[in-house]
């Protein structure tokens, strides 16, 4: 048991006098201080943010092409996505053009 504490000892003292403990033990402590300060001011900013009007809608699809068009007639089924979500039907139609 002896032998087994000694060498226990050793190990340590040698982890512990070296340079990168130290700088682990003092820096470790101060990152996460930083990071939360961080965090919780862009938090602030974020929930603070208020809507507002204009600006520009981009989409990165796959499959598209120059000839590509954002008329509803011409597409050529790469745009179903984009259909989906910037068209966005919040409201339908039946063939009477009446909501439903």
């Amino acid at each position: 048991m002896y032998r087994l504490f000694l060498v226990a000892r050793r190990e340590y003292l040698a982890y512990v006098t070296a340079w990168g403990f130290w700088i682990g033990l003092l820096i470790t402590p101060l990152a996460l201080g930083l990071g939360t300060t961080a965090a919780a001011t862009m938090y602030g900013q974020a929930s603070a943010a208020e809507p507002k009007q204009g600006g520009h809608f981009r989409v990165g699809l796959k499959h598209g092409s120059t000839s590509d068009s954002l008329n509803p007639e011409l597409n050529n089924g790469t745009h179903t996505l984009l259909d989906f979500s910037w068209r966005g039907y919040l409201v339908e139609m039946d063939v009477n053009g009446r909501p439903v």
